[in-house]
């Protein structure tokens, strides 16, 4: 069930687009157990930039006890977490460089320059590179710029490897090591609105999972049953829909038949667990 966690992830919808006639993967009606849901009321409030500030001190000081100059982070979970920017993955690298000390900065594509001043947040140092050029050599210059340029180098677990590759060959007397210390030890402490977010994600995922398996009937198709329960997250005002998608015929190829309500208990546990792991 790890896709579950990418579905407790989901967005909260600040609109409701109705499930009504939008269910089934071969255009089929919506069932009644899907057409009954509604979004919950009293969404909890986002995350502020304080507490998005507060977490890159943490990171900071979680930094400078372990010896570390910087972290090193990619688009993705961690980035969202500390910055609250979206960046998909490319080969052309987009990355982010919070150091030891000093405000944060960007590396980007210099064909990216204007989107990435358009969305990075807590920084306006965005360096750019061009195709002849290394990117990895902007890192060695904000180290240096920051005064940290003695310490590790740590990169994100989901750095892909030709990026740490080129952190290396850019910085060979560096120390590279691993910053799960450093976002771990950030992330796996919740705050209260982090907790209220992930506890109404929580409830809405699993509403919209029992209402698919209420909608279950025999010789359902796979696409239908994931249509459903893409329309459940819809109703729900949840915008996960791959992610929801996934995770219903993962259930399906899984177990090969539908879940029983026990198994449905036993998965719904552990897409409660699964969900503390999420960021905000």
């Amino acid at each position: 069930m790890q896709s579950t966690a990418a579905a407790g992830a989901a967005v909260i919808g600040e609109s409701v687009v109705s499930a009504q006639g939008r269910g089934g993967g071969g255009g089929g009606p919506v069932p009644a157990s899907i057409q009954a849901l509604k979004p919950l009321p009293n969404p909890p409030a986002p995350i502020t930039d304080d507490e998005r500030r507060a977490r890159i001190a943490k990171a900071q000081r979680l930094m400078t006890e372990q010896g570390i100059g910087a972290i090193v982070l990619e688009g993705g979970a961690s980035m969202s977490y500390f910055v609250n920017v979206r960046w998909g993955l490319s080969e052309r690298p987009f990355l982010l460089v919070i150091p030891a000390k000093g405000e944060v900065a960007y590396i980007s594509p210099a064909f990216e320059e204007q989107r990435a001043r358009e969305v990075i947040r807590f920084s306006k140092d965005v360096r750019v590179w061009q195709e002849d050029e290394s990117p990895y050599r902007l890192i060695a210059q904000i180290l240096r710029d920051r005064g940290v340029a003695t310490g590790k180098v740590a990169l994100d677990e989901r750095v892909r490897f030709f990026i740490a590759d080129g952190v290396h060959r850019e910085l060979p007397q560096a120390e590279i090591v691993i910053a799960t210390p450093v976002t771990a030890g950030c992330r796996m402490f919740k705050s209260p609105a982090e907790l209220a977010l992930m506890q109404k994600a929580n409830d809405l995922t699993i509403t919209a999972y029992r209402a698919t398996i209420d909608s279950a009937r025999e010789g359902m198709t796979q696409d239908e049953f994931s249509g459903n329960c893409a329309a459940a997250f819809r109703a729900r005002a949840i915008w996960a829909i791959a992610s929801a998608w996934k995770t219903c015929c993962r259930i399906w190829l899984t177990l090969g038949q539908f879940p029983t309500a026990a198994i449905w208990r036993a998965n719904s546990a552990d897409a409660s667990a699964a969900i503390k792991t999420c960021s905000w």
